[in-house]
């Protein structure tokens, strides 16, 4: 009995953790991208070894006020399910980039938009944004997240978005740590990889003070990011990305747990032989 539990749970962990994706392609360094639309999902990995990755998905945005109450907003993205579009070759600066895009509706009557363009890189790259750039490598998948026409209720509110963080293999005990890595830049670091956040969103085409955090509940960990009011567009940019090898030990942890799985299979296997054969 205790071999057959044990033979499913490894089967059902590697199957969570090799789920396909809607939009798949290889990115810098040896690593994939993954597109999941159910969440609005963001998973990048290292292609031969896909049981260490770092994964994003969406969880609310809301409107809060002074106080940090929610007013309003869509508080249940986790069930939400977004499309994905077709990977295109864009050339920026000069550079080739693989852009994948998502967009959504959120309220008709005031034609409410929130959107996710992901861009990769061919090679390493600095890139325009506000009044600066911001250097992304060809590992790093760089996405802006996208709001038009959000109705705020004050113009003292601001508007903030909660995206959970799931990680397997690397260093265990980052869950989140910050380093500020360049001027107007904030490194959360989760395992094997990063999540780079900007210090500024562009509002109105106008640069301005955002404030990014992470937030534990239990094993759960999310990056929180709040923007100021709007009158009519935001644009936000941030990356994920692994890490390389020789910044952490992101290979250790993870080479631990597969061979763990994969010799509890081979034992789970043998004994169901042998128990077949007595």
């Amino acid at each position: 009995m205790r071999t057959h539990w044990l033979l499913s749970l490894c089967v059902a962990a590697l199957a969570i953790q090799l789920a396909a994706a809607d939009v798949s392609f290889t990115i810098g360094d040896g690593n994939r991208a993954d597109f999941v639309d159910l969440n609005g999902q963001i998973k990048v990995y290292p292609a031969d070894q896909p049981t260490t990755f770092i994964k994003m998905k969406l969880v609310r945005l809301e409107e809060v006020n002074a106080t940090g109450a929610v007013e309003q907003g869509v508080t249940n993205f986790a069930t939400e399910s977004f499309t994905w579009a077709s990977p295109e070759l864009r050339l920026i600066d000069g550079v080739n980039a693989t852009a994948v895009a998502m967009r959504k509706t959120l309220n008709r009557q005031t034609n409410t938009t929130f959107g996710i363009t992901a861009l990769v890189f061919h090679k390493d790259a600095d890139t325009p944004y506000g009044t600066g750039t911001v250097h992304v490598y060809s590992r790093a998948v760089k996405f802006t997240v996208e709001v038009e026409k959000w109705p705020f209720k004050s113009a003292s509110n601001k508007l903030r978005l909660v995206a959970e963080v799931l990680h397997v293999g690397g260093n265990s005990e980052l869950n989140g740590q910050a380093t500020a890595i360049h001027s107007g830049e904030t490194r959360f670091s989760f395992g094997p990889g990063a999540i780079d956040a900007q210090e500024n969103s562009i509002n109105d085409g106008v640069m301005t003070s955002a404030s990014s955090l992470v937030t534990t509940t239990g094993t759960t960990h999310a990056v929180q990011w709040t923007f100021a009011h709007f009158a009519s567009t935001l644009a936000y940019d941030a990356r994920i990305e692994i890490v390389h090898a020789e910044d952490s030990d992101i290979g250790a942890a993870s080479a631990v747990q597969t061979m763990t799985c994969a010799f509890a299979l081979a034992v789970a296997i043998a004994l169901m032989a042998m128990q077949r054969a007595l």
